[in-house]
């Protein structure tokens, strides 16, 4: 399910949050309604203000959200230390659309900080949270730096968690 805005059409007023969050939640929750037992649910939320939403976006009961944390170093963690987030999170490790691509070391150090406040089994690694946009030769190369960085970053992560 691409991203649902949900933080970006909040109404302005405070006061109608609560009843706009519900209607939110329920229109998402409607939409993936149909899909098998089995069929695992993901949602992709660009980087945004979560904090104060992030029972609402619990609600969505998505299995997975990807959010873009690799811009701001993970600075949503915090959020996330404060709310048990009950569900699986893909916090992106780096941006595809950035000309550069990080190191391994970058990115483990990233989900090794998100570790620190998520269980690991809800760490759902993915290049960036919204890969599913990316195209052209920039992407290409870094795909293709993050597929063969994939099987030794896990393996460096299981070293280095143990």
């Amino acid at each position: 399910m691409d991203e649902p805005t949900i933080r970006e059409r909040l109404p302005r007023r405070r006061q109608d949050w609560k009843t706009y969050l519900r209607w939110a939640v329920d229109a998402f929750n409607l939409a993936t309604s149909g899909v098998q037992d089995e069929t695992q649910t993901h949602t992709y939320m660009c980087y945004s203000e979560f904090g104060d939403i992030l029972e609402a976006i619990a609600g969505l009961d998505a299995d997975v959200i990807s959010i873009e944390m690799s811009r701001s170093k993970m600075e949503l963690l915090a959020d996330f230390a404060r709310f048990r987030y009950p569900n699986a999170i893909g916090p992106g490790v780096y941006y595809v659309h950035s000309p550069r691509v990080p190191t391994k070391q970058e990115m483990a150090n990233l989900l090794l900080r998100a570790e620190e406040v998520l269980f690991t089994e809800q760490l759902w690694v993915n290049p960036n949270a919204d890969s599913r946009r990316a195209d052209g030769p920039n992407w290409r190369r870094h795909w293709s730096t993050w597929s063969r960085r994939q099987n030794r970053l896990d393996t460096m992560l299981g070293g280095m968690t143990s």
